[in-house]
């Protein structure tokens, strides 16, 4: 359940951000603010650039994001093929990113901008794209970060919930922005990996 915050306006609170129309609104609002629009075709073009140098592109590459209602990756890329969970204006295509609708070895790369933390279940979301990606290729993301600064402001000024201590991988979800853990990238990639060593 998405936490109220004090920080925000009521109105801010009410909003259904599991709603078609919250997303919509987002995108606008986010191009409509030069900074922000900036700095998200700076992440758009750093991760294709990440993915030209680490996987095995070809011209052909056929890249999927999921999440892709929150942003505008094709207007950089417009051969990514960008999904949401929702039926967004946005986006080409409606996509469970715990089942997608692809077969084995078909994409060249699935890409994702603050998407993983939304997933309920990742390990079927990583069991789907170890399925459909093919030999060469992965998944690029774009993860909220865990500095002592980032995660004062996730606790005390942020919707979402960031729980460093979450018990597994899974989340309570009973929508696509109402279930989330922006703490998942360091669970996964500190916690995780300290366990493992």
């Amino acid at each position: 359940m998405r936490k109220k915050n004090h920080f925000y306006p009521k109105e801010y609170n009410e909003i259904d951000f599991d709603s078609v129309e919250a997303s919509e609104e987002a995108v606008l609002a986010m191009k409509g603010k030069k900074c922000l629009y900036d700095i998200y075709v700076e992440i758009y073009k750093l991760m294709m650039a990440s993915a030209m140098k680490h996987l095995n592109l070809g011209v052909d590459a056929k890249i999927l994001e999921i999440g892709s209602g929150g942003g505008f990756i094709k207007e950089i890329f417009p051969n990514v093929i960008t999904s949401d969970i929702k039926p967004l204006s946005n986006v080409d295509m409606v996509v469970n990113a715990e089942d997608l609708p692809f077969e084995d070895g078909e994409l060249s790369a699935i890409f994702a901008v603050h998407a993983i933390h939304h997933i309920p279940d990742i390990n079927k979301f990583l069991t789907e794209s170890i399925r459909t990606i093919t030999d060469g290729g992965g998944v690029v993301c774009v993860e909220p970060y865990w500095s002592l600064l980032a995660c004062y402001m996730y606790k005390k000024m942020h919707p979402e919930p960031f729980d460093k201590k979450a018990y597994n991988w899974t989340l309570d979800s009973s929508g696509p922005m109402s279930g989330s853990n922006q703490a998942l990238s360091y669970i996964l990639i500190k916690r995780e990996i300290k366990k493992s060593f």
